[in-house]
């Protein structure tokens, strides 16, 4: 993660950083100004979970049809056909300080 330090304006982070835990790891080698965005489908939208953490964008998936993520899932379908049945939603996170 050397590279994030000086020369990164905007940090596009997997949220999968979040289920092998780098996320604090690669966060903690920001340098201040940096704009950060968490995404992917398995992005938490819970922005008050990231207030203690500099992330500025959440982007992530909803979904709109259960039944048919359920049954997706269960044929073992990957994200694209999961996709199908969500929506891409992004949330803003509040400044800190």
């Amino acid at each position: 993660y050397g590279k994030l330090d000086g020369w990164a304006e905007v940090l596009l982070l997997t949220s999968t950083s979040i289920l092998n835990n780098s996320t604090e790891e690669v966060l903690s080698r920001l340098t201040p100004g940096v704009k950060v965005v968490m995404l992917g489908p398995s992005t938490p939208m819970i922005v008050e979970a990231f207030g203690h953490l500099p992330v500025h964008i959440l982007a992530g998936t909803v979904p709109v049809d259960k039944e048919g993520i359920l049954k997706a899932v269960r044929h073992g379908a990957g994200t694209p056909v999961i996709h199908r049945f969500s929506r891409k939603v992004y949330a803003m996170v509040a400044e800190k300080g």
